[in-house]
């Protein structure tokens, strides 16, 4: 009898052993997803505080790469003027503007937009496709309104008026680029002539005659020049000028290097840095001004 009540003690024991152990496996998932929820509520909060503390143009900038122009909108046009990022919010103030118009086909309202976009604006090459294809929307509609109001004679002189138009655009688009890119080869041609000494100077000194030269041969025809390529090439002349009477004069001193020349080989490089300044500023205005 006594076995009795023993054996029934120790099945209560081992029933109330098994109970724990489940009540246990019971509340793992139960840790596990409160964990989880934590875990989540928590990055979401650090996302939203991130979010709250970002400047005005960083959250334009995401909008901006999201489409969601009208956002970016208004974030750009809410950077203060003495923000560091002033100056490029405008841009993208421009480029926003200018590019939902030209969305919308008003051409002539957008073009004012784009061409106020800065060169070092990330989406410049973009708003330079654009302000070429509005150039072609616009001189086609030019051409539609002749062909609708004039008689055939005068529909054959808007055609060539046009004609000509275009050759001079694109001619002075070609000086301005070739101009460009003969500075940047005299640049170049130069920066090697300061590291020579005095017998590869005047293989320098060649080479840079010739470029000047062919700077000086370049043939630009127009019926309407245009005075600002002119006035960039005689820039440009005289800077060129400058540093080939830099390489003659430490090549008749013999000084060992342009940097190890008389004092009076670098005023002249002084005055040839300042004339250099004017060019780097003017490049941009050719490239803005005509499109390429």
């Amino acid at each position: 009898m006594s076995d009795n009540y023993n054996n029934t003690d120790f099945e209560l024991e081992n029933d109330s052993g098994i109970d724990k152990r489940t009540d246990h496996e019971r509340k793992k998932p139960v840790l596990l997803i409160s964990i989880i929820v934590v875990l989540v509520l928590s990055i979401i909060a650090i996302s939203y505080y991130a979010f709250l503390y970002q400047s005005d143009y960083e959250v334009g900038i995401q909008y901006l790469g999201q489409r969601q122009y009208k956002e970016a909108l208004y974030k750009f046009q809410d950077v203060p003027p003495t923000s560091k990022d002033y100056n490029n919010a405008q841009s993208k103030i421009n480029y926003i503007n200018g590019y939902l118009l030209y969305e919308e086909k008003k051409y002539s309202e957008s073009k004012e937009y784009l061409g106020k976009v800065s060169l070092t604006d990330e989406y410049y090459n973009e708003t330079r496709l654009m302000l070429v294809q509005i150039e072609e929307v616009l001189q086609a509609e030019e051409l539609t309104r002749q062909l609708e109001h004039d008689d055939e004679g005068s529909l054959k002189d808007a055609e060539k008026e046009l004609e000509q138009k275009i050759r001079e655009q694109d001619a002075a688009r070609s000086y301005a680029r070739t101009l460009v890119r003969l500075q940047d080869k005299f640049a170049a041609e130069f920066k090697l002539a300061e590291l020579e000494s005095t017998e590869g100077m005047r293989k320098n000194l060649r080479n840079l005659n010739d470029i000047r030269q062919e700077m000086l041969d370049i043939n630009y025809v127009s019926t309407t020049p245009e005075q600002p390529l002119y006035e960039f090439k005689e820039l440009l002349n005289a800077w060129m000028n400058n540093r080939i009477n830099v390489l003659q004069g430490a090549i008749k001193e013999g000084a060992p290097s342009i940097v190890e020349s008389s004092l009076q080989i670098k005023n002249l490089i002084s005055d040839g840095d300042k004339i250099e300044e004017e060019i780097m500023t003017e490049i941009p205005n050719l490239k803005r001004t005509y499109s390429y």
